[in-house]
């Protein structure tokens, strides 16, 4: 799932919540069209606020994806080099151990 389907979710959950209680409060005969704009304004500023923290989400995961492939690519590069060096390491190894080996031969 990702943050567009979650801010839907979240959003659209938040607006039935607020239909439903504006409902109930203005069925009880409660509500005035002076509070109904405010809960109107209210509703819209808190949509608002989401739509900025979905953004700034948004651009952290993108900057954090960017940083991942980074590390990767470098992971990548070093485990290489590593493995290389390792396989040089174990030939040149075994290139002395065989000169000690002849060289105990020649000995006897």
């Amino acid at each position: 799932m990702d943050l567009s389907s979650n801010y839907a979710m979240i959003r659209s959950g938040k607006s039935l919540g607020l239909v439903l209680a504006l409902g109930l409060w203005a069925a009880a005969g409660c509500a005035t069209s002076g509070d109904l704009e405010q809960i109107k304004q209210e509703a819209q500023q808190g949509e608002s606020k989401l739509r900025a923290d979905l953004m700034k989400e948004q651009t952290q995961f993108s900057t954090l994806a960017k940083e991942n492939e980074t590390l990767r690519a470098a992971h990548a590069k070093i485990s290489q080099s590593v493995k290389e060096y390792l396989k040089a390491e174990e030939a040149r190894h075994v290139d002395a151990l065989n000169q000690v080996r002849a060289t105990m031969k020649n000995l006897e």
